[in-house]
């Protein structure tokens, strides 16, 4: 009793928002293969500072040699120390039907100045990919891949709209992978937003620490944009829509994501 009167009154000063959301997600590609993912997201954050964020996919690909089933958690957390610092922390975890999986760690500090924002982050994730020894052979081993990304954007808010830059570096078994992001987002009206997102070079397994989204295709991106608009049904109800463009080097993936946000 006296455990619940404490976290009441704790809970009355430092007030907690509740937000969820929920998405299903189609996606056509070049070489025939469909997918269908479904993802949720919990997250919660005390008046806009410190905060967490804890999403889950879980990804079906049909293609003619059988299916491909992934599921993945992504975490974030975030300490609020001052408006010109932020300290958060990166966690997940992949498992597929064909026995790879995966860990991720990584750390961000990120703050507003008085003219632009930033951001920066080092992520690591660490891939055990049950494969061939080798194309002629029959038999399977336990291979490591060790991914280390470290990447630093530029936010700037302006009048009527928000844009962010940014570079990420990948480094994948001694080879450099890099990566130009671009973002704008704002409001069209009062209950209709949008934001659009592109990306240009090279990439295997990036992670976007603000969305939480692993690129989880083995093969190398090469090129991405998507659009999203979101509706606000009321103050506590939103709807959204994502038409995304992926292309690879051997293929292209033509997805359509919708979503219902929830904040309480």
């Amino acid at each position: 009793m006296v455990l619940i009167t404490l976290l009441s009154s704790l809970f009355s000063i430092y007030p907690w928002n509740l937000t969820t959301s929920t998405y299903l997600t189609q996606g056509e590609y070049s070489n025939g293969n469909t997918s269908i993912s479904k993802s949720g997201y919990i997250s919660m954050d005390r008046r806009g500072k410190d905060g967490f964020i804890i999403g889950y996919r879980d990804l079906l690909v049909k293609t003619e040699n059988g299916d491909y089933r992934q599921f993945n958690w992504m975490a974030r957390d975030i300490f609020w120390i001052k408006p010109s610092i932020r300290l958060a922390g990166i966690a997940g975890h992949i498992e597929t039907n064909n026995k790879d999986y995966a860990w991720i760690s990584g750390v961000q500090i990120e703050g507003d100045l008085p003219w632009f924002g930033y951001s920066h982050s080092y992520i690591r994730s660490d891939y055990q990919n049950y494969q061939f020894t080798n194309e002629y052979s029959y038999n399977k081993e336990w291979v490591k891949n060790e991914v280390e990304q470290i990447d630093f954007h530029l936010s700037k808010k302006f009048k009527y709209f928000t844009t962010r830059i940014g570079l990420i570096r990948q480094q994948i078994e001694s080879i450099n992978y890099y990566i130009t992001q671009l973002s704008i987002s704002g409001k069209i009206k009062k209950k209709l937003s949008y934001s659009l997102l592109f990306s240009q070079g090279e990439n295997k397994y990036a992670i976007d620490p603000y969305l939480l989204i692993i690129n989880n295709n083995p093969e190398i991106l090469t090129q991405s944009m998507s659009i999203k608009g979101s509706y606000k049904i009321n103050p506590n109800l939103y709807i959204s829509g994502v038409w995304t463009i992926q292309s690879y080097e051997n293929f292209e993936v033509d997805y359509l994501s919708i979503g219902i946000t929830g904040r309480y």
